[in-house]
């Protein structure tokens, strides 16, 4: 099953394995379909999870995956509770090998 949209609310940032996490979430959308992603910012929620994502990483997501980025952003909730958010739109099937996400996409803590 593929699916029109597809949400990921502070939740893939707790999987030990983020190559195979983040494939599994490009085969739940179908071509067309969207992403809408919020994850803690590099920094901030001390204590709550094992990896952070900074500004630069869903645009390398996006240019690496051939996604649209529809919407790119952060909030701050306050000083220790930041998020990076993106809406973005699935435009090819196949996801990239392992090597060449983990040389593109910058994750802290991986």
């Amino acid at each position: 099953w593929t699916f029109d949209l597809v949400t990921n609310f502070r939740t893939i940032e707790h999987v030990s394995r983020q190559y195979p996490a983040w494939k599994n979430v490009h085969g739940l959308a179908k071509t067309g379909g969207l992403f809408l992603h919020l994850v803690p910012e590099v920094g901030s929620w001390p204590g709550h999870c094992e990896f952070r994502y900074d500004a630069r990483f869903f645009p390398a997501l996006a240019n690496l995956c051939a996604y649209d980025v529809l919407r790119h952003y952060r909030h701050e909730i306050d000083r220790d509770h930041r998020f990076v958010a993106a809406v973005l739109r699935k435009t090819a099937s196949e996801f990239p090998p392992e090597t060449e996400f983990r040389a593109r996409v910058p994750i802290e803590g991986a």
